[in-house]
């Protein structure tokens, strides 16, 4: 089986679709597939490598922050001019999203790639929408390839969270996302909620070539070894979205609940802008809170390991299941979820999971569940039989199967 995959993000890129293809490939590897990739230059790694069956092509830097993001981190410029004239100047006209510049140069090379090569399926990740109009424009020149589209995140029904200038282009988003869910011979995503989203866009007929195939994890069943003791810890990990996750919505609900509660919380992740500008408003949270920033995967294990309890905070949207939820299950660290909507993808996700306490978001303080659920399960993890059944399916070889089983249904 020989692939070509279409995903502007992918390792060393620290996110969680790189984390997920990343480990996808090298589960494909070891079945002697062949895997050309088409991804974005890097700053640590810009250049094309060629190694034992797997091709990586880096045409350009998925986003012109990219670029120059290692640069200004080392500087320690402030990036708040920066992101002021990236959205009023960018954002407000480019199209389809913040890789615009690299789906041009990705276009140009995936045609010259099927030109000399034949290649049994296209793969293209999604986001950055991107990826998937350069597998749109690829598969009209080449249908004979199996065209599977991972479209975990919608594009287009993003009202919250847009990835353009609406204004301008919502009719154009909305017929491009529609395009791709009639052209490709497959779509992906990560739960249910997803899919039925979709239905908005293609209505029932389609449906049945949607296919569902939960997040993968990094991590697995961590033992709890909580450093302090005198107070419970509480360890978020993941990033802020506007609209959607905002920092500033649980600031409040938090310090109630730290003032009631003997809690410290940890924050891992890129949250400095969003999370920094909610605790300026509550300066008092700063004592109960320490923020450590964006960290590899062997520092998430360990730090998840050193955590009394995760804390997991729901979206604005039902519709998009978080990746990090599969880590947070498969560490078998007992789980707090807060929630914006009820239900939402998470507690749908986790329900069923004795060792996490869903509740909506202004009940945490005051509600009466929590106080025996700290007690219970502070010195325990969340291992069952029912945790074993479901973390099965969050593995690296379960994940990359399910999507072999699409490229290969007589398998």
């Amino acid at each position: 089986m020989r692939i070509l995959l279409i995903a502007p993000y992918y390792p060393p890129y620290n996110n969680p679709r790189a984390a997920r293809w990343g480990m996808i490939v090298q589960e494909w590897m070891k079945r002697g597939w062949e895997i050309d990739v088409i991804t974005g230059k890097h700053p640590a790694n810009p250049d094309d490598t060629d190694a034992g069956g797997l091709r990586i092509f880096r045409p350009a830097f998925p986003a012109p922050g990219d670029r120059i993001r290692q640069q200004i981190d080392q500087s320690g410029k402030n990036l708040r001019l920066v992101r002021w004239v990236y959205r009023l100047v960018l954002k407000s006209w480019y199209w389809p999203d913040q890789s615009w510049q690299w789906k041009k140069q990705a276009i140009k090379l995936a045609k010259t790639l099927c030109a000399s090569n034949r290649y049994d399926a296209l793969l293209s990740v999604s986001l950055p929408f991107s990826a998937q109009e350069v597998a749109r424009n690829l598969h009209t020149q080449y249908p004979e390839m199996v065209w599977l589209a991972d479209m975990g995140d919608p594009f287009s029904l993003q009202a919250k969270h847009p990835l353009n200038n609406r204004f301008l282009y919502k009719r154009k988003n909305r017929k491009a996302e529609k395009r791709i869910l009639e052209e490709a011979d497959g779509i992906i995503v990560t739960c249910a909620e997803t899919k039925f989203k979709f239905e908005e866009l293609v209505g029932e007929k389609l449906l049945k070539k949607i296919h569902i195939i939960p997040p993968i994890s990094r991590v697995r069943a961590l033992p709890k070894v909580p450093e302090y003791e005198e107070k419970i810890q509480i360890g978020y990990f993941g990033r802020f979205f506007p609209g959607v996750r905002e920092a500033q919505v649980f600031i409040a609900p938090l310090l109630a609940f730290a003032r009631k509660y003997p809690v410290h919380f940890h924050f891992f992740g890129d949250t400095s802008g969003l999370l920094i500008q909610a605790l300026n408003r509550s300066p008092e949270a700063y004592s109960y809170m320490d923020i450590h920033g964006q960290v590899g995967d062997e520092t998430v294990a360990k730090q998840m390991s050193r955590m009394h309890f995760l804390l997991s905070l729901g979206n604005a949207t039902n519709y998009q299941l978080p990746s990090k939820t599969a880590d947070y299950l498969c560490s078998a660290v007992p789980i707090i979820h807060l929630q914006q909507l009820d239900p939402d993808a998470i507690s749908t996700f986790l329900e069923g999971y004795e060792a996490c306490l869903c509740l909506k978001i202004d009940k945490l303080a005051d509600s009466t569940k929590v106080g025996p659920f700290l007690e219970k399960w502070k010195s325990n993890t969340g291992q069952s039989e029912w945790w074993e059944m479901k973390t099965k399916a969050l593995s690296a070889e379960a994940v990359a199967s399910g999507y072999a089983a699409c490229l290969l249904p007589e398998d």
